[in-house]
C-alpha cells in the first residue's frame, strides 16, 4: 500500500515532470502542443489517484476531472486572445465552485470558504498569467513554475493539516510532476547548457494554475478542518513572479533559489496559518 502510494504520489508524476521537459524543448515553449500535454498528464496524475470518473458524474471528486478538461478547451481555443480566455476560464471556475459547493450554498458558515476561493479564483486566473509577462520573464524563467510548485506544495500541506488527504495527495503529485520539470531545467541551468527563457508558456502556465486551483476548490469545500485564510493567502503566491526584478543583478545560477524564497513566503504564511488554526 505505501509503495502505492509512493509510487502514484511521487515517483509517476515525476517521471511525467522529467520527460515533459525535453519534449516542450524539442517542440518548442510555445507549441500548443506541449501545453495539452501538460493538461493530459496532470489529468492522468489525478484519475491515477482518483480514479477515473463517471458520467454524468457523482460526486465532487468525478467533477474535477471535467472542470479541467474543459479549462484545456478553452484555453487553447482562446489562446490567440488571452483576455476573452482568461475571462471565460474565470467564469468557469466561479460555475465549478458553485457546481462542487452547491448543496452548502445555504450553510451560512460556509461564506467565509466561498469568499475566500473566489479571491484564490481571481489570483489563480489573472494573477499567474500577468506575472510570467514582466519584462524579465526571459531571465527570470524558473519564476513561474517555481510558484506553481510552491502553490501545490502549500496546497497539499493545507489540505493535510485540514484532514482531506486524499486531495492532500493529488496536490503533492501536481507539485512532484512541476518538481521534475523544473529539475532538468536546473540542471541543465547549472551546466551552463541551457540558456536563461520562459519554460512554461502563458498557456501552459495558465492551464496548471488552473488545475491546481480546481483542486484547491474541493479542498476549501470539503476538508473538515480548512482555514480559509489560509487558503486566501497561499493565493497570494501568484503574484510573486512579479517582484523577481528586484533580485537585480544576481547570479543565473543563484537565481531560481532566491525566487523559490521569495515564492515561499506567502506559502509558508498560509501553511503557518493553517497549523495555529488546528492548534487553537
Amino acid at each position: 500500500m505505501f509503495a502505492e502510494i509512493i509510487l502514484n504520489t511521487v515517483l509517476i508524476p515525476l517521471i511525467f515532470g522529467l520527460v515533459l521537459y525535453p519534449v516542450t524543448m524539442l517542440l518548442g515553449v510555445e507549441n500548443p502542443i506541449t501545453a495539452l500535454l501538460a493538461g493530459l498528464l496532470i489529468i492522468t496524475i489525478y484519475i491515477m489517484l482518483e480514479g477515473a470518473p463517471s458520467f454524468p458524474p457523482v460526486s465532487s471528486r468525478h467533477k474535477v476531472v471535467f472542470i479541467i478538461s474543459g479549462l484545456i478547451a478553452t484555453t487553447l481555443l482562446f489562446s490567440r486572445w488571452k483576455q476573452v480566455g482568461n475571462g471565460i476560464n474565470f467564469l468557469l471556475l466561479l460555475a465549478g465552485l458553485l457546481w462542487l459547493g452547491w448543496n452548502r450554498l445555504s450553510d451560512a458558515s460556509m461564506l467565509p470558504r466561498f469568499l475566500a476561493l473566489a479571491a484564490l479564483i481571481s489570483l489563480g486566473t489573472f494573477a499567474s498569467v500577468y506575472s510570467v509577462r514582466n519584462e524579465l520573464s526571459k531571465k527570470d524563467g524558473f519564476a513561474s513554475p517555481i510558484m506553481l510548485l510552491c502553490v501545490a506544495i502549500g496546497g497539499s500541506v493545507i489540505s493535510l493539516l485540514g484532514a482531506y488527504i486524499g486531495f492532500s495527495q493529488a496536490l503533492g503529485a501536481i507539485a512532484a510532476f512541476i518538481g521534475g520539470y523544473i529539475l532538468i531545467a536546473f540542471i541543465l541551468l547549472l551546466r551552463g547548457t541551457e540558456k536563461p527563457q520562459t519554460l512554461f508558456s502563458e498557456i501552459t502556465l495558465q492551464i496548471i494554475s488552473l488545475s491546481v486551483v480546481t483542486l484547491l476548490l474541493v479542498v476549501g469545500l470539503f476538508a473538515p478542518d480548512v482555514n480559509p485564510i489560509a487558503l486566501a493567502v497561499l493565493g497570494l503566491t501568484f503574484i510573486m513572479p512579479c517582484f523577481s526584478s528586484r533580485l537585480g543583478n544576481a547570479d543565473k545560477r543563484l537565481r531560481p533559489i532566491l525566487i523559490g524564497l521569495m515564492a515561499a513566503i506567502p506559502t509558508a504564511a498560509s501553511i503557518a496559518i493553517a497549523a495555529l488554526w488546528l492548534e487553537g
